[in-house]
């Protein structure tokens, strides 16, 4: 290797391979304009591509019709009319979704107050107590490194964009940093006020719904009920003495449901669909075949009947040379009419079961305990937390029964394989976080061209780029990979979190909440925060120790660049991304038509899945989180990182004013009732400590034109004010967390004459059942007698002769609302 190519290769690991903020130290305009007007001109040509598909697709774009629905001529009306909707008016979209789109509102006026005082006061107080030329000169004739590298830092050798940054302040104006000190004391305080007010709101706000809701009926008798898992059978052999224990002589208990496998019925329905499929399948070939439009079947076809082995009856083989060939047609009836009969069998056994045997009926390992009041469930609740009986445990199941995760509800809790699974998980999260700095740092290579093209030869005709061009590649393009990299990882961390004994969607969404935003935090933050080469870290460790704080706050204030194109970029892209749904939109109405329009059926559930596209919070309200802490870690360090936050944050919230509009379901199963509001508020705080801990070194640090440190007192001031932070921290969790978590007892107890009016004891036999059946997995609540076959209409009229033959087999057809159209393409009937 030559000296040269050393000398490069060394460069290249010193600056480009930790991450992408040291490719945005000393930033220039057109670096980050070329990067701006990308972004811009990417995000135009989005809302133009959805402008022109919006009313071709509507079905897609509107599913629920509230776009079209009382708009005025002309194509920006829904973008007007989402403008002009109040954060209020959201209401009746859930609480959570009124509470996200707060979230981002006071967001966005949290970083419009900090910008309006931060910004005129310290960015003309960085840039024009920045260093002189002589002093620059003189650091530039220093030939000591390890002094120049002090001087360097507390000099301000800067350019670009890092000239209105504290790494600007010369030795000579070190007493400028009481400006930093004070607005750092008034952002935390604005902090703590917005915080602690909207944390009372939204338990207020939470309390406030819950209580209507039960008072309604609506979720009273989801609150009346206790999960009992590792239930000790041999203590309580049936329900009735498992009903006897928590009754204690009172008459509270309405009922004791077990909990039934269903894995076998669960097979038998997907048995079902299959066979259903293929003759729905059939009878659109038949009807093709009958107008005369090419069709992979003739009028009559056979199949190969499978075999039944005798040592297994669930093993079916076919071997065309023994299988009888049967009409397919007759075969598929056949079998879907034994095997509903199977199902309704399947169904009703455990039921009769019940209805027979009443309190004698053996107990499983779980149960639902089903209480009169919400009272008494949440006050045997609390007893049964202190009794300890063996290893028997209780839940609060109060929210949809459907967001159940079933799969987990039925295992046995064994503490010992349920800590070793936890652990096995906790290192698997571990594992990918720290797995992907490796490539969250080769991202940043690209911000370093110069380096990269001296080191990869094959790529040097890059360096032929006109300088816009290179500009994009250097600033935007590293936040597009970035963006990537973090999607992959947050599908691992939910492909994880699944195999957690979570027991709800609610309570899968605040544990996903939790963890997405470590991982975000640590490579969106920490790791492109640390722009120092590893090499020059280690370098430092160990021959000059005593220079890795002056290097890391050196960088700190620097790598804040790479975040202004990053916020536009994101906040354009999501703009853009949530109008588009450019994916969404190749997969399910370009690909999936083309692969899976084969019946009336598979259309219909395509287009119904239009309108069940739900949002998942628990991902969504890291992201923000993220994005908040870092403006606050920067609103001192480097103010004008505060008016892109402003910007990022705009666009977001009327991308979701308009996803919760005409996007997502507003029928939220997995509705954690604003548990994720205050985690979102409160996990700010990692901001909030970032600043403090990086000022609280920075005034430590730094050091006038004689070397004193004029900054001392500040930095023992900021150690109290960290102090602070941390009691204030700790008494808001102290004072919240049980209100944030459940219903204050007293609340409930003021609903207990409203709750008292009807038990449900008193209601109707019909009510009893229904509720019995929302607590059994949905494989039971599946229909087998009221099943009916799809049948599209066709020009000749065929249809009703096959409508005929259906009913000969003992089926019921329905004639559905599609048609074949006169080129024997499956549509929506208009009519």
């Amino acid at each position: 290797m030559t000296r040269q190519n050393y000398s490069n290769v060394i460069d290249f690991l010193n600056t480009a391979q930790s991450d992408a903020a040291a490719g945005s130290v000393g930033i220039s305009l057109e670096s980050f304009f070329s990067s701006l007007i990308f972004s811009i001109t990417y995000c135009l040509l989005q809302i133009i591509i959805f402008i022109y598909l919006k009313d071709r697709f509507e079905n897609f774009y509107d599913p629920f019709g509230k776009i079209k629905d009382g708009s005025v001529d002309n194509r920006f009306s829904w973008l007007l009319k989402i403008l002009s909707l109040e954060i209020e008016s959201f209401r009746s979209y859930g609480l959570e979704a009124y509470l996200f789109l707060r979230y981002l509102f006071l967001l966005l006026f949290m970083f419009l107050i900090m910008t309006c005082f931060t910004i005129p006061i310290l960015i003309p107080v960085n840039y024009f107590c920045g260093a002189s030329e002589l002093e620059r000169n003189c650091i530039s004739d220093t030939e000591n490194h390890s002094a120049q590298y002090d001087i360097i830092f507390s000099a301000g050798n800067t350019k670009g964009l890092d000239m209105i940054s504290t790494a600007n302040i010369s030795p000579r104006h070190t007493d400028k940093y009481i400006l930093h000190f004070t607005i750092t004391i008034i952002i935390v305080t604005l902090f703590h006020i917005i915080m602690n007010g909207e944390i009372k709101f939204c338990i207020k706000e939470k309390n406030r719904t819950i209580i209507e809701l039960i008072s309604k009926d609506k979720l009273k008798d989801y609150c009346c009920t206790l999960y009992v898992q590792n239930i000790p059978t041999n203590i309580f052999p049936t329900t009735g003495s498992l009903k006897r224990f928590f009754n204690q002589d009172k008459n509270i208990v309405d009922n004791v449901w077990n909990i039934y496998e269903y894995k076998d019925l669960e097979r038998m329905i997907s048995k079902f669909h299959a066979l259903r499929n293929k003759l729905e399948s059939l009878e659109v070939e038949y009807l093709r075949y009958e107008n005369g439009f090419s069709s992979k079947i003739r009028k009559v076809i056979f199949t190969n009947k499978p075999l039944v082995l005798n040592l297994n009856p669930k093993l079916m083989i076919t071997i065309p040379a023994l299988s009888e060939r049967v009409d397919s047609f007759e075969y598929l009836c056949d079998e879907i009419k034994k095997i509903l009969k199977e199902i309704d069998t399947a169904q009703r056994e455990p039921l009769e079961r019940e209805d027979r045997e009443c309190d004698d009926l053996l107990l499983g390992n779980t149960a639902f305990v089903h209480f009169k009041t919400p009272i008494q469930a949440a006050f045997m609740h609390q007893i049964i937390l202190r009794e300890n009986i063996e290893e028997m445990k209780c839940k609060i199941i109060c929210l949809n029964p459907k967001d159940i995760i079933w799969d987990n509800i039925l295992k046995r809790d064994d503490s010992v394989s349920s800590q070793a699974r936890e652990i096995i998980i906790f290192l698997a999260y571990f594992a990918v976080t720290l797995s992907w700095v490796l490539p969250v740092a080769m991202v940043g290579s690209i911000s370093q061209l110069p380096y990269l093209t001296a080191l990869i030869p094959t790529v040097r005709w890059i360096n032929k780029f006109p300088k816009f061009i290179k500009g994009f590649i250097a600033g935007i393009l590293p936040s597009i990979l970035l963006v990537f990299l973090t999607g992959l990882a947050l599908q691992i961390f939910r492909l994880l979190t699944n195999h957690r004994r979570i027991l709800t969607g609610s309570s899968l969404q605040t544990h996903l909440q939790q963890w997405m935003f470590l991982f975000l935090h640590f490579h969106l933050f920490i790791v492109i925060t640390i722009s120092s080469g590893f090499i020059v870290v280690l370098e430092n460790l160990v021959y000059r120790p005593t220079t890795v704080p002056s290097m890391v706050a050196k960088d700190i204030p620097k790598a804040s660049n790479f975040f202004f194109s990053f916020f536009i970029y994101r906040g354009l892209n999501l703009l853009g991304n949530g109008l588009l749904q450019f994916y969404r939109f190749i997969t399910e109405v370009i690909i999936y038509p083309k692969v899976k329009d084969s019946t009336p059926r598979s259309m219909n559930e395509r287009e119904r899945g239009y309108q069940r596209f739900n949002p998942n919070w628990g991902e969504i309200y890291p992201t923000f989180s993220v994005y908040g802490s870092i403006g606050l870690v920067y609103s001192v360090i480097s103010p004008l990182v505060l008016l892109f936050c402003c910007i990022n944050f705009l666009l977001d919230l009327i991308t979701y004013r308009y996803l919760l509009a005409h996007v997502f379901n507003k029928n939220d199963k997995s509705d954690t009732y604003g548990k994720l509001y205050p985690m979102a508020w409160r996990q700010l705080y990692a901001g909030i400590y970032s600043l403090e801990i990086f000022l609280m070194g920075l005034l430590f640090l730094v050091k006038d034109e004689e070397g004193n440190n004029t900054c001392f007192l500040l930095g023992i001031l900021m150690i109290i004010v960290l102090g602070a932070t941390i009691w204030a921290h700790v008494s808001i969790n102290k004072k919240y967390t049980r209100s944030i978590e459940a219903v204050p007892y007293e609340t409930m107890i003021g609903l207990m004459d409203a709750i008292a009016k009807k038990s449900s004891t008193e209601l109707e036999t019909n009510d009893k059942k229904k509720l019995r059946l929302e607590y059994l997995h949905p494989v039971f609540q599946f229909n087998a007698k009221n099943q009916r076959i799809w049948i599209p209409t066709d020009p000749v009229k065929a249809y009703k002769m096959e409508c005929k033959k259906i009913r000969s087999m003992q089926l019921e057809p329905q004639v559905c609302g599609y048609q074949l159209n006169p080129k024997g393409k499956l549509e929506k009937n208009p009519n």
